[in-house]
């Protein structure tokens, strides 16, 4: 869309068309005044000279937040690096939480087979001891008999 716009700079007025509305272009074309009139209060120059330094200020001004918008984007870049490098970490640790917990069970159930063998054991002993003394009994009834 088109808007046709008036703003003032430096006590003119200037007509201008844009594809902004004219709010945009009021906060624009105040921020100039303010470097105008801080150049101006500075330094008595010409109109001319007034609006170069301003121009120079606010070049200025855009280099060093070129600069800064930069410094940021390679940081927000780092930091979503980072981001995918923790979230590649987190799904490791959940994976490897899943091992333990299964690790876990495994050795559970073979202490339980374990305990269980250990019983086993205990009736194969008494078995064993109990035909070995039958052993006896029918080697000592075959003597006497």
């Amino acid at each position: 869309m088109n808007y046709k716009v008036k703003a003032v700079i430096d006590g003119r007025t200037y007509n201008l068309s844009t594809d902004v509305d004219d709010g945009y272009i009021e906060r624009v074309a105040a921020y100039v005044n303010q470097e105008i009139v801080s150049v101006t209060e500075v330094m008595h120059a010409s109109a001319i000279d007034a609006a170069t330094m301003t121009c120079m200020n606010i070049a200025d001004n855009y280099f060093r937040e070129h600069v800064a918008a930069e410094s940021l984007r390679r940081e927000i870049s780092i930091l979503k690096a980072d981001n995918e490098i923790h979230a590649a970490q987190k799904e490791d640790v959940e994976a490897l939480k899943q091992q333990l917990a299964e690790a876990v069970a495994a050795k559970e159930a073979a202490e339980a087979q374990l305990a269980s063998s250990g019983d086993l054991r205990a009736q194969l002993k008494r078995s064993q001891d109990e035909c070995l003394r039958l052993r006896k009994e029918i080697v000592r009834m075959g003597k006497n008999g």
